[in-house]
């Protein structure tokens, strides 16, 4: 039930008044935005600005335990940063199928794999979201996609491989086994 879904600390650089244009931009579609006050003044201005739009739903912060009940709910993951790490919820969207739009694409990994959408405006950046959102084959093929490649990448097997070696090195076969 959660169309676009924003989750970040609401810092300048960060940029959430972005998510607020591309929403007055996009009237229909609902957006939710998640993020403590890291910037006293941005944050309260970001919140009543929230308020005051009708497709927004503005969360403020919530514990990280409950974070992934967003992701559970929401079609696309938006990202308005132009800096960053690797966003570790790049990572919580792809897991459970969301598209990322962003305008930071770490090593080009979301166009190379085909993850979501790499932007470099607003304005690309609601084409990419209504594309998305219009198109349910769409939407599914790079949600399936993005579910494939974190299971190639970070599942079980390949995550926990180098320690069962390490356990299979240090601990001695019995004879016969």
């Amino acid at each position: 039930d959660i169309d676009v879904l924003w989750v970040n600390n609401i810092r300048q650089f960060k940029r959430p008044d972005l998510v607020l244009n591309l929403a007055e931009r996009m009237p229909d579609v609902s957006f939710h935005l998640v993020g403590g006050p890291n910037e006293p003044e941005l944050y309260e201005q970001i919140k009543r600005r929230a308020e005051a739009l009708r497709n927004v739903t503005f969360h403020g912060p919530v514990p990280y335990r409950q974070v992934g009940d967003f992701y559970d709910r929401c079609r696309v993951f938006l990202n308005t940063s132009d800096i960053e790490g690797f966003p570790n919820s790049y990572l919580q969207a792809w897991i459970r199928g969301a598209p990322v739009v962003a305008f930071f694409d770490p090593d080009g990994l979301i166009q190379r794999k085909a993850l979501g959408q790499a932007v470099s405006s607003l304005d690309e950046m609601r084409l990419a979201v209504f594309s998305l959102l219009t198109n349910a084959s769409l939407l599914q093929c790079v949600g399936v996609r993005c579910q494939e490649y974190m299971l190639r990448q970070y599942g079980d097997d390949v995550v926990l491989k180098p320690y069962l070696q390490m356990l299979e090195r240090l601990v001695p076969q019995e004879a016969g086994d």
